[in-house]
């Protein structure tokens, strides 16, 4: 019976539901399930608002099959920025127009000012620095000038906002006191 189905094309779920018998126990039903091609091509939405890019992949584990998240093709201002994979731990819903992250991916910050506790700017954020491949960040690369950076570890960092701002004054910052 699964070979009638092989090459026929269904242009939506009803036409495939009035042709196919349905086999569930404690699942949904067929018509309230999604595709996963469904997915691609979806916006991803950060905690914050920050749209980041759109779905070009879905991962499943190899041996379950179990979802584990998305590959997302990172843009900005119409840029084609590096992919990024993003775990379903990171993802608070799926919805049918994006995906919807419970993160701010550490990545959004680059280009951020940095202001220390007299309001003093610093420079902005050229790298950021993850600890291991998780979302939490270990420190802030900061650049001013071409060639003069300064590190910022996120011990230092009193808040993260529109821009980023340190705990210390210049003058302990200069020191590398923080």
């Amino acid at each position: 019976m699964t070979a009638k189905y092989e090459n026929t094309k269904y242009e939506n779920t009803k036409e495939l539901r009035q042709e196919m018998e349905n086999y569930v126990d404690k699942g949904i039903a067929f018509a309230q399930t999604k595709d996963a091609k469904d997915v691609l091509g979806l916006g991803v939405i950060t905690v914050s608002g920050q749209s980041i890019g759109k779905v070009s992949r879905v991962r499943f584990h190899p041996k379950t099959y179990s979802f584990e998240g998305i590959v997302c093709k990172r843009t900005k201002y119409g840029l084609k920025l590096q992919t990024c994979y993003l775990c379903e731990k990171y993802i608070e819903r799926i919805t049918n127009d994006a995906i919807l992250l419970n993160i701010d991916p550490a990545h959004i910050w680059i280009g951020h000012k940095i202001v220390n506790a007299d309001g003093k700017v610093l420079g902005r954020v050229s790298l950021v620095n993850r600890i291991n491949d998780t979302n939490n960040i270990e420190s802030f690369v900061c650049k001013k000038f071409i060639f003069r950076k300064m590190t910022i570890p996120m011990s230092a960092v009193k808040s993260l906002g529109a821009s980023i701002i340190t705990k210390s004054t210049y003058t302990q910052v200069k020191k590398n006191e923080f």
